[in-house]
């Protein structure tokens, strides 16, 4: 099935039939690995994705970062001392999906990526949200005008949960398999991970951060 794509306000793109397997992957990082390429269910949140400067700031003004929930970090077998192919199939699977949706994306807003290189990620982060976990409204990068945001959706089986843009009034529940992408520092993006009644398998990541939250 190919990948068909919906773009709202030339600003928002929803790529859907991005991951045809995606729902085969939840099923598998269920299961607690440990291993060298996927590891165990990790603690997610701000705290453990954000840069030593933004953590003395919050720790100054006594912030308290958010807890989202659980993830897993993701690698290709050669990453591994033993290189155990056996797992490459879901890192495969969203290298994939980041590469094919990157290149749709910048043909659409021709992107010359001589100019704006896309670093390739040699790891993701599969997040999942718990059960009524939220983000408030957020841009998601401030300082980088060239930089652009990614949101894969591994499973659809909850209620609400939507992806919500206030500046568009635009909600969008993504379908399992589906990419989101947007323009990171643009402030008509500023988005709202709306909470949803289970858990929500996500893999956030950026055109020039490589290896985001990983």
């Amino acid at each position: 099935m190919s990948i068909e794509v919906e773009i709202y306000n030339d600003k928002i793109f929803y790529f859907k039939n991005a991951i045809p397997n995606a729902k085969d992957i939840v099923e598998f990082l269920k299961t607690d690995l440990g291993q060298p390429v996927i590891s165990k269910w990790l603690p997610w949140g701000n705290q453990y994705a954000f840069s030593l400067e933004q953590k003395r700031d919050w720790e100054a003004a006594n912030i308290q970062p958010l807890d989202f929930g659980s993830a897993k970090c993701i690698y290709p077998s050669y990453m591994d001392a033993n290189n155990n192919k056996a797992y490459d199939w879901v890192y495969d699977s969203i290298h994939k999906s980041i590469k094919e949706c990157s290149e749709m994306y910048s043909k659409f807003l021709n992107i010359d990526e001589k100019e704006n290189p896309r670093l390739p990620s040699g790891g993701y982060v599969v997040g999942r949200y718990n059960a009524q976990q939220t983000k408030g409204v957020h841009r998601d990068c401030e300082y980088d005008d060239l930089e652009h945001s990614y949101v894969i959706y591994y499973n659809d089986d909850y209620e609400n949960g939507e992806l919500y843009f206030p500046n568009y009034d635009l909600k969008i529940k993504p379908e399992a398999g589906s990419v989101v992408m947007f323009k990171s520092s643009d402030p008509e993006n500023d988005h709202e991970a709306l909470p949803a009644n289970g858990y929500k398998y996500i893999t956030p990541h950026f055109w020039r951060m490589g290896p985001s939250q990983g």
